[in-house]
């Protein structure tokens, strides 16, 4: 068994191998809004989140992507805090803030960044 999210790159050799081969579509937007807020259930977040807007901007995401999302949403909160804070702080750290909607729109213009860079065309260069 095997997953990619680039099956143009697969070896013909390795397809080859494989019993059969399924393509999976990426969700439309009233899946993703039902995958962010799955995601996020047990997360603590502001009133300002709009899934729908969120869903908005990420058009192209795999469910993968959506909860990869979050955890960067997720993570610029721990960001934040830590520059906010100095060494001897640290201990006294009741709860972090809500991730927000500014966090979501951090992360999704990081993530399309990463996405670009990594679809761009690269050349392929033997080095035997």
């Amino acid at each position: 068994m095997g997953a990619t999210n680039r099956p143009q790159d697969v070896d013909k050799a390795i397809l080859r191998r494989m019993p059969a081969m399924f393509q999976i579509s990426l969700p439309m937007k009233d899946k993703r809004i039902d995958i962010l807020s799955l995601v996020l259930q047990q997360e603590h977040t502001s009133d300002d989140i709009d899934l729908n807007l969120i869903a908005n901007m990420t058009e192209g995401f795999s469910g993968s992507d959506l909860k990869e999302l979050c955890r960067a949403a997720a993570m610029v909160r721990v960001r934040d805090l830590c520059t906010q804070l100095t060494e001897n702080e640290y201990d006294q750290i009741d709860d972090l803030r809500p991730i927000t909607m500014e966090d979501f729109v951090l992360a999704v213009h990081k993530m399309k960044e990463s996405k670009i860079m990594l679809s761009s065309n690269h050349s392929v260069i033997g080095l035997d």
